[in-house]
């Protein structure tokens, strides 16, 4: 039995996402060594906030909403390691270049997240276990 057909808009989403997160590197290193690591980190957040935005306009969510979910400690933690994660990418991008940096930052989220899920919620313990999970 095959399961739901997947939704063409979140599919046309997450290509799109994959397609702006691989210019990142390229943003990274088109800019001068001398350039401000700030306008680095900051420009992503900025895209962020203005897609948060039009997201929030879209689905009619209102501003008490959105003021109480930025406030919830999981979202600051989120955002604090996005923050971490941009600064080390970019400083591995400047250090050993775009390539190597892509590599290592998919074979993390190929193979860290679902491990690390693992760990976390040890419910879904026995999926990872299954030959059709390492299968791919």
């Amino acid at each position: 039995m095959s399961g739901p057909s997947p939704d063409r808009r979140a599919v046309g989403a997450a290509g799109g996402a994959a397609v702006l997160w691989a210019t990142y590197y390229l943003f990274i290193l088109a800019l001068p060594a001398s350039e401000n690591l700030a306008i680095i980190l900051v420009t992503p957040i900025l895209g962020g906030a203005i897609t948060l935005g039009v997201a929030s306009v879209v689905d009619r969510v209102g501003l008490a909403e959105c003021r109480r979910a930025l406030v919830h400690p999981r979202v600051i933690a989120s955002g604090l390691l996005f923050v971490a994660f941009q600064f080390g990418a970019v400083l591995s991008t400047r250090s050993v270049g775009a390539v190597n940096t892509s590599l290592i930052v998919l074979a993390s989220d190929v193979a860290g997240t679902p491990l690390l899920f693992a760990l976390i919620s040890r419910g879904e313990g026995p999926r990872f276990r299954r030959p059709r999970f390492w299968a791919g």
